[in-house]
């Protein structure tokens, strides 16, 4: 039970600031029998369940990672949300992996990924 709370606190508000544009990609990229985009659109805007279940959808993965110009026409943000939740879709098994992003997340210590001896190394 608190594996799935978990996952919930790290999936929570992850779909508000879902643009237009996003969500008209989402749409396209989704459905495949109809062709009124706009008008699904404002049926499901809001409707974060059934967002999550489209941008978790494997037909949606697939559509982005495989065509590098598809990337191109997300936002981060979009691009951001499907990755993390493909890879807490992977990882929901792994409970000890949820617990340390968890904390991680929720720490207020900045974290410096590039130190200057590495920096230098590069250079």
């Amino acid at each position: 039970m608190k594996k799935e709370k978990n996952i919930q606190e790290l999936q929570k508000d992850s779909l508000q600031e879902l643009s237009d544009k996003d969500l008209l990609f989402l749409i396209k990229s989704y459905v495949t029998k109809r062709r009124d985009y706009k008008n699904i659109a404002n049926l499901i805007k809001g409707d974060e369940d059934i967002i999550g279940k489209m941008i978790d959808s494997d037909r949606v993965f697939s559509k982005v990672m495989n065509c590098k110009d598809r990337i191109l026409e997300v936002s981060p943000y979009f691009l951001f949300s499907l990755l993390l939740r493909r890879a807490l879709r992977e990882k929901r098994e792994d409970t000890e992996f949820i617990e340390e992003t968890i904390e991680i997340l929720n720490s207020t210590e900045t974290i410096t990924p590039w130190n200057r001896n590495r920096l230098l190394g590069l250079l």
